[in-house]
């Protein structure tokens, strides 16, 4: 399944996916989903969440949404801004990940049923 996702979206560290996220994150697009977060002194002043907040990751970030079978816990802590044009930007290349990785999980776990099936009756 990786492999699927590797040969979709590339398994350089500098594919369009990791740009676009770290580019998003560090331009404040996608933010911590906890309100705590968001009115924490620290992160208001500085953008920095508190040390016991998941640091943002774009590759965990992304293979989280991307796998919809494995829960990395990343997505449910960072969501993309809607009021900034990258943040939609994130919240729509999110959305095709998501529809990209159901498809490719379905396609995968097809095929394996068929070669199972397949050597079953041989």
């Amino acid at each position: 399944m990786a492999v699927l996702y590797l040969l979709s979206f590339g398994w350089d560290k500098n594919t369009s996916h990791r740009k676009w996220y770290k580019y998003a994150y560090e331009s404040g697009s996608i933010a911590p989903a906890s309100v705590d977060v968001l009115v924490n002194e620290p992160y208001t002043q500085k953008g920095i969440p508190p040390r016991d907040y998941p640091r943002f990751q774009p590759m965990v970030y992304s293979l989280d949404i991307f796998l919809p079978i494995i829960d990395l816990k990343m997505e449910s802590y960072y969501l993309p801004v809607r009021d900034t044009p990258l943040g939609s930007f994130a919240r729509g290349y999110m959305l095709l990940q998501i529809i990209s990785g159901w498809l490719l999980t379905t396609l995968f776990a097809t095929a394996v049923g068929s070669l199972l099936r397949e050597q079953r009756q041989s």
